[in-house]
């Protein structure tokens, strides 16, 4: 179990690359460990330390906040990392008891209260087209989800749409994406509890429903937390939606992740030791994570101004394209390609990015309100 959890924590690191999500590594490396317990182990630990390193692509492709300013404030960056992640382990106990209860009471006006949540995200906008492109984005990519998950149209359907929404758009077209409500781009902003404390209960929320998102997640908290905002509820709502997205599994016995579906026999089997070592592997990979982090931060950040090169960005481009090819074949290429249609119209149009989140929030309240059939 130390070799899993020592694999998991130093594969983090695969988060620094941008969109590369954690899914990915467990379909290269999850196959190595022979039992339930280690895959869990290693999942749970390689989740963890990927959130953590996911905030520096994040924070520099959209958040547009320069690589200096990151070097400059790593400290507090981290530090504001681990008290997230101290939050959410004093938040889990509460979890445990309220949840469930939310879930029965809501449980016949469920896909009602979905909607709104929804539809909460687009009152960000301040204009009129603002939101009317918000809506196009978010119906057009929902259009485009529903298609490709209804019909089945490839086994591994989210890393190529994923990757066209949101990685190719950043390579090609750089930072288009401008803050919303006046934020500023350039700090990192003042210590907020509140804030952090917000992100912690809206991500142990948001698993009582399907699909709801880092993106959504923070479009809804943005409204209520707007000056210079972006980064530090970024920062928060990554690492307590990964934290809460796998204690799900003990608490409501949702799976809104691979590593928690990966978990669940686990837990099922061990109960509450299994909770135990849950958080234990996740302190310990964020650990491991804030160490090599604080340690090689200068390296890092040398590296991705190399990659907003040009040369860079060709290089990008050419290695993502391949990966598509390689796991998802010709029919992931094509979802790749429209996905990232849609993503370049979004930053083009300067829209937030998270509308994109249509692609999976539609297809599921199709579901709910069991009109799926419509595709």
């Amino acid at each position: 179990m130390i070799s899993e959890l020592f694999a998991g924590s130093l594969l983090g690191i695969s988060g620094v690359v941008p969109f590369f999500h954690a899914n990915f590594v467990l379909q290269l490396f999850g196959g190595i460990w022979r039992t339930d317990l280690g895959i869990a182990v290693f999942a749970i630990s390689l989740s963890m330390s990927h959130a953590f390193f996911e905030l520096l692509p994040s924070f520099i492709f959209l958040g547009g906040i320069e690589a200096k300013e990151l070097n400059a404030n790593k400290e507090q960056i981290l530090l504001a990392g681990f008290e997230t992640l101290v939050l959410c382990a004093l938040f889990l106990p509460v979890a445990y008891f309220a949840l469930p209860i939310v879930k029965i009471q809501m449980a016949q006006n469920f896909k009602y209260i979905y909607l709104s949540i929804i539809c909460c995200a687009f009152f960000r906008e301040k204009t009129f087209f603002g939101a009317l492109f918000a809506l196009i984005i978010f119906v057009g990519s929902g259009v485009f989800g529903s298609i490709t998950f209804f019909y089945q149209m490839a086994k591994e359907p989210l890393f190529p749409m994923l990757s066209g929404f949101f990685a190719l758009p950043s390579i090609l077209l750089g930072n288009l994406e401008t803050e919303k409500e006046g934020l500023e781009r350039s700090k990192f902003g003042a210590n907020n509890l509140s804030l952090q404390i917000g992100a912690v209960f809206a991500s142990a929320a948001s698993t009582l429903f399907p699909a709801l998102t880092p993106g959504v997640i923070i479009g809804v908290l943005i409204m209520y937390f707007r000056e210079n905002a972006f980064a530090r509820l970024s920062l928060a709502v990554i690492i307590s939606k990964v934290f809460f997205d796998i204690g799900a599994v003990g608490i409501t016995g949702a799976t809104r992740s691979v590593a928690a579906a990966i978990f669940k026999p686990v837990f099922e089997m061990h109960g509450n030791f299994a909770m135990a070592m849950f958080v234990g592997a996740a302190f310990f990979s964020a650990s491991v994570a804030m160490a090599i982090a604080y340690r090689f931060n200068e390296k890092l950040l040398v590296a991705y101004e190399w990659m907003q090169s040009k040369k860079g960005r060709k290089i990008a481009v050419v290695v993502l394209f391949a990966l598509v090819l390689a796991f998802g074949g010709a029919a992931g290429v094509l979802i790749f390609c429209v996905a990232s249609f849609f993503g370049i119209l979004c930053a083009k149009l300067n829209v937030a990015r998270g509308y994109l989140m249509g692609a999976l929030t539609v297809p599921a309240l199709l579901v709910f309100f069991g009109i799926e059939k419509v595709f």
